[in-house]
C-alpha cells in the first residue's frame, strides 16, 4: 500500500490508517467522502448491494461530519473459518454496522451477530484489544430497552 493522502491530519486519521492497513496491507483506500475512505475491492462490490452500501454509508457520514475517520474495509471471508469481516475501522477501532428496524429480539439478533463478528477479528488479531458494534435504529424503542436488550435480557 502506498502513501494516503488524508484529509485532515489527526489521531483518528492515523490510527484508522494504520489498523485498516495491518488487517489489510495489499488493500489500496479510496477517498470517498471527507473523513470515509474505502477498500477498492469494495468499491466494486458496492454496486451489487447498493441498499446495504447506502445504509452503511448514511451511518457513517454522521460521525465523519462530527470528525471521525472511517474506513470501509474489504467484504472478504476468512476462507478458512467462514466468517465475515467487520464493516470498518472508526477513529482507530474495529465497528461492525447494523441497522435495526424491527422488534426487540430483531434488535438482540443484530448486536449478537455483529459483536461475533467483531471478536472474530480480536481472535484472528490479538494485538487488537476492542471493537464495538454501530447500531442505528429506526424502531421507537426506550433506552432502558435498548440497554436490556445489549445486556441479553
Amino acid at each position: 500500500m502506498g502513501k494516503q493522502d488524508i484529509e485532515q491530519h489527526s489521531p483518528n486519521a492515523e490510527k484508522s490508517l494504520i489498523l485498516a492497513a495491518a488487517l489489510f496491507p495489499d488493500e489500496e483506500w479510496i477517498n470517498a467522502e471527507k473523513n470515509i475512505y474505502v477498500a477498492k475491492s469494495r468499491m466494486i462490490k458496492k454496486t451489487h448491494e447498493q441498499q446495504k452500501w447506502e445504509r452503511e454509508m448514511s451511518q457513517v457520514i454522521i460521525l465523519a461530519n462530527r470528525s471521525s475517520v472511517v474506513y470501509f474495509l474489504p467484504e472478504k471471508k476468512n476462507q478458512s473459518k467462514g466468517k465475515v469481516y467487520v464493516d470498518s475501522v472508526i477513529d482507530g477501532e474495529i465497528v461492525e454496522l447494523k441497522t435495526v428496524s424491527g422488534n426487540r429480539n430483531t434488535l438482540g439478533w443484530a448486536f449478537k451477530q455483529g459483536f461475533k463478528q467483531g471478536a472474530a477479528i480480536l481472535r484472528d488479531h490479538p494485538e487488537i484489544r476492542t471493537h464495538s458494534v454501530f447500531i442505528r435504529l429506526f424502531s421507537n424503542f426506550t433506552i432502558r430497552s435498548v440497554k436490556a436488550k445489549s445486556r441479553g435480557n
